[in-house]
């Protein structure tokens, strides 16, 4: 019940403010006021006046190799006139959101100045508008854009990461970056100081196939490349076991000793990618005995020396490792 008294005071507050701000003379203000605002809307709409829209500028066609000295407006005025409505539905509603401005062929060998004619922008602007509207002015008329080369060196790009393979998996080729050299804009003293570019770190762990990623270029304080982006793969293929029986040769044997051998043939097992498997050949790999080891064996027994002819050969072993020998000396 000690919650009426206060309501009952909150709505005789309410009841005084209200009859002191709608009075006679406030409610007769706000009458004529608003019929004068609908008088000059319906004077305005009917009658052609001048605007001045303000719309963002956008620039193309500015080479990578050169350097705007100075910051470029970042919008322009334009004077339109029209009927009152038209103006409002276009201020409000159809003013495009900018409007690109393209520098394509001004651009000079060593710098200058391009005086850009707004004007130009007329037949751009005019599709936006509406029929009844003119274009009577551009503010600024003119943009002056000074410019300065910069000169260019081509670097190659290197890799900058970790990456590793899951077990039996090997590279099935060298790991490739495309582009592998970049084109570098700077100053000629800032360029010298430079010899390569790096892409920004990246990790890929534990592959178990080829993988295709596209990393940024590592900025550089003061330079500018042509491209941002390259594209790195990292081949990947499972591994297999090989058997290939080889031959025992002789090596460094005088003239006149015939080498035999028991036995006469050694198999080579080793790991290969599966996709070389198959041109993986006896010749790639070669086992023999030196003449020269010979004095020092002790037994019946000799070590024999393998050598891989082929980079895709992986974990090579033969067996036997030793083979009995037979020297024979030719008449």
């Amino acid at each position: 019940m000690s919650k009426l008294p206060s309501f009952v005071a909150i709505k005789k507050a309410v009841k005084k403010v209200t009859a002191k701000l709608f009075t006679k003379n406030t409610v007769t203000f706000l009458l004529f006021f608003i019929l004068a605002t609908l008088f000059w809307l319906m004077q305005t709409i009917g009658t052609k006046k001048d605007i001045t829209v303000e719309i963002p500028v956008k620039y193309k066609g500015i080479p990578q190799n050169y350097v705007i000295s100075e910051n470029l407006p970042t919008e322009i005025n334009i004077i339109v006139k029209d009927e009152g409505k038209e103006l409002l539905d276009y201020y409000w509603f159809d003013r495009p959101d900018s409007v690109e401005i393209n520098l394509s062929g001004k651009f000079q060998s060593g710098g200058g100045t391009i005086n850009y004619q707004v004007e130009l922008l007329r037949n751009e602007l005019y599709p936006t508008m509406p029929k009844s509207a003119q274009i009577i002015g551009f503010i600024p008329e003119y943009i002056q854009i000074n410019y300065d080369m910069l000169a260019e060196k081509t670097l190659p790009v290197k890799l900058h990461g970790d990456y590793s393979l899951a077990q039996q998996y090997i590279l099935s080729d060298s790991i490739s970056i495309q582009p592998s050299q970049i084109i570098a804009y700077g100053t000629q003293s800032v360029l010298d100081s430079i010899d390569y570019v790096n892409i920004t770190p990246f990790s890929r762990l534990l592959l178990t196939s080829t993988t295709t990623f596209t990393e940024n270029l590592e900025p550089i304080p003061a330079v500018r490349f042509n491209v941002q982006q390259v594209e790195v793969s990292i081949p990947v293929e499972i591994t297999t076991e090989k058997n290939i029986k080889i031959s025992v040769v002789p090596i460094h044997f005088p003239q006149g000793i015939t080498l035999r051998t028991f036995p006469a043939a050694v198999t080579a097992t080793f790991s290969v990618g599966i996709s070389k498997f198959s041109k993986i050949m006896p010749q790639d790999i070669s086992v023999g005995i030196d003449y020269e080891t010979l004095k020092t064996v002790i037994g019946n027994k000799y070590p024999l020396q393998i050598t891989s002819f082929n980079p895709d050969i992986r974990n090579l072993r033969i067996t036997p490792q030793e083979v009995e020998i037979l020297l024979e000396k030719n008449d």
